[in-house]
């Protein structure tokens, strides 16, 4: 993804890594990822400060190989990762998908959170994911390896040049 091409969907990352239950999993954030990169779509994962300490210890080294792609960001410690993605969201028209309610912030990018178009949450069962606002429907991977190893490597996602 480079500067002229802003993101399509943000997904709330660690959001998106509980829709599997706990432990929280990267194995939902990549598989939707590499579902949309399938199709065309450029997405960006935001994640929580915390998230590398609330993921299973053999998922922080492809969380950590994620935050070091152009795919994702990591906001700092103290930084509401929820208000860095919605602003993203807000400069880029791009759609959210989170089952977060973002309460903190309706009034301020309403027009992000108040739009069914715009604010898209979803649901894992039976090892697929379901997201309906982007009629999208894609395995969850067997593990977060089996997702990074689907969609993304040095070169980026599905060979896709890296900024």
């Amino acid at each position: 993804m480079t500067a002229d091409q802003p993101p399509t969907h943000l997904l709330d990352g660690l959001n998106l890594a509980y829709w599997a239950g706990l432990p929280p999993t990267l194995r939902v954030p990549l598989g939707v990822m590499v579902a949309l990169l399938e199709r065309g779509d450029r997405p960006h994962a935001v994640f929580d400060a915390s998230t590398q300490y609330q993921l299973p210890p053999d998922e922080q080294p492809c969380c950590a190989a994620l935050l070091e792609s152009p795919f994702a960001t990591q906001v700092p410690s103290g930084e509401s990762a929820d208000g860095y993605l919605l602003a993203m969201a807000a400069d880029a028209g791009a759609c959210v998908i989170s089952r977060d309610r973002f309460r903190e912030f309706r009034r301020k990018y309403r027009a992000v959170t108040r739009n069914p178009q715009r604010r898209l949450d979803g649901t894992v069962r039976d090892d697929q994911i379901f997201v309906p606002g982007t009629d999208l429907v894609a395995a969850l991977p067997a593990s977060a390896e089996q997702g990074w190893a689907r969609g993304f490597s040095q070169q980026g996602p599905q060979g896709l040049a890296a900024p």
